[in-house]
């Protein structure tokens, strides 16, 4: 049974508490899906293509939307991706809730956020478990991964992974019948596609395919990326006015612990990105000749971006705009290519997606979900979270315009979106009321998380800890930088 409406929590609304209180407005549309399968209504696929629908779910590490050429980037570092672009919803402001790897894809798998699905920085990066329910995901039967759900509604659910933070010892392998992982700390897009493509080879609808890709993360270097991939990129005029309006400071410190120019960085990661679009565009390829190309939903997303340098971070884990906002692309067959501005949330993917899933009868998956999916007609934008890693513990609100940054010290900030895209003049001073009812509405939907994750993840014994690493995965860590 569904849960009753719960009344407007404040003048801006934060995301509802689904699944102990208020359904998302598009339950409706999911309890409609039942009906389309059944024929009773028209589906978002022709009539032609019916049949059971598959999803692909491709994420890619470290990627910065403003470095694609289908969000105006300068440079041809993604034409795959551009290609894709032109057959899809394009979303132009989708956030993640911490810029993490292992933390954010749990967060896209669950469609809940970090302090509810109990893991709030890479599972090996912290000495304690301060309001860390555990260091690896824990499904139950009141939190489980859009993986699980689907492999109990009869479809083949398969992960393949390329980089140690989504290993199996994460958690994120729940629910994938088929898991294929690197060995070491990497694997680079083109050894990743080659296995993905002996694997489609075989494969029968309708099926869960998730992809992720590691290129676009650092250490940045003389093995990475790899020739010719390294070169292909220069300074200019256009690299240097790019620079300058978004303040790159003369040089900054990378966790490897040597200083660069941030230009360096820039041209070496824009390389990285290609090497990973060159290899995307073998998949695209692929996907685009199989018999069931008409009954696929394509899915491209970061899990979140990068620093290079901008506000003195060369690579990521605070709460700026270029480390937590997201490329997102979404393929579904019979939907009309467009751009979307609506701000939302990595929760909000796998929500959007099952509505181009009509076979399905997700409510149970509806049940556990903050996210909405953002497409449907009554979609009412909410604020939308973010958070740095536990320490130093920073906490963002973007409400509108209006982006709000609070931390352990008492500090606020402040920036004006629509005026300052980049965040570098803090308006706290000017605008005190507004950032009091922010800040209240931040710390709300603080404790309403830390709520349900107490909901989510109840305590075992005392000691909700689980899967600490062994040595070879800590070692695999410190050669990404992210253990001291």
């Amino acid at each position: 049974m569904c849960p009753d409406k719960a009344t407007d929590p404040g003048p801006t609304r934060v995301r509802p508490l689904a699944g102990m209180g208020r359904f998302p407005g598009s339950i409706a549309k999911a309890l409609a899906s039942i009906a389309l399968a059944a024929g009773l209504s028209c589906s978002p696929f022709s009539s032609s293509d019916s049949g059971p629908r598959n999803l692909v779910l491709v994420t890619v590490d470290t990627l910065r939307a403003d470095h694609l050429g289908c969000y105006g980037y300068f440079r041809d570092t993604s034409p795959n991706l551009d290609r894709l672009a032109r057959q899809s919803i394009v979303f132009d402001a989708c956030f993640a809730p911490v810029s993490r790897t292992t933390p954010s894809h749990l967060s896209l798998m669950t469609s809940v956020y970090p302090l509810e699905h109990g893991i709030a920085d890479n599972f090996v990066n912290r000495s304690t478990v301060k309001e860390m329910r555990a260091m690896a995901f824990r499904g139950s039967d009141r939190l489980s991964t859009i993986a699980s759900h689907l492999s109990e509604l009869g479809y083949r659910t398969s992960g393949f992974v390329s980089a140690t933070p989504v290993k199996r010892i994460t958690g994120l392998s729940a629910g994938f019948q088929e898991w294929n992982q690197n060995k070491g700390v990497r694997r680079s897009a083109p050894e990743t596609t080659r296995e993905v493509l002996a694997w489609l080879d075989e494969a029968k609808s309708p099926f869960l395919l998730w992809i992720h890709y590691f290129d676009p993360h650092g250490p940045y270097g003389p093995e990475h990326p790899p020739p010719p991939y390294n070169k292909m990129y220069g300074d200019d005029e256009a690299l240097q006015r790019y620079l300058e309006t978004r303040r790159f400071p003369g040089t900054v410190e990378p966790h490897q612990g040597r200083r660069l120019k941030p230009r360096d960085l820039v041209n070496l990661y824009d390389g990285a990105v290609r090497m990973f679009d060159d290899s995307f565009g073998r998949l695209l390829d692929t996907l685009e000749a199989r018999n069931d190309w008409n009954r696929t939903v394509l899915v491209v997303a970061s899990d979140h971006g990068q620093g290079l340098g901008q506000h003195d971070a060369a690579t990521h884990g605070d709460v700026w705009d270029e480390q937590l906002r997201l490329a997102l692309l979404l393929r579904a067959p019979g939907e009309t290519p467009r751009r979307v501005d609506r701000t939302l949330s990595i929760i909000d993917i796998v929500p959007t997606a099952l509505r181009f899933l009509p076979q399905l009868e997700p409510e149970e998956f509806w049940r556990q979900a903050r996210g909405q999916d953002v497409l449907d007609p009554s979609f009412v934008e909410t604020p939308v979270f973010g958070m740095s890693p536990l320490d130093p513990g920073r906490r963002t609100l973007i409400s509108g315009r209006w982006k709000v940054i609070t931390d352990d010290e008492g500090r606020v900030r402040l920036f004006d979106l629509a005026a300052d895209p980049f965040e570098l003049e803090d308006r706290h001073e000017a605008h005190p009321e507004l950032v009091q009812r922010l800040s209240k509405e931040l710390e709300t939907l603080m404790e309403d998380q830390r709520r349900r994750g107490e909901f989510f993840l109840p305590a075992a014994d005392g000691d909700t800890v689980t899967a600490l690493p062994d040595e070879q995965t800590l070692e695999e860590m410190r050669a990404l930088g992210y253990v001291d």
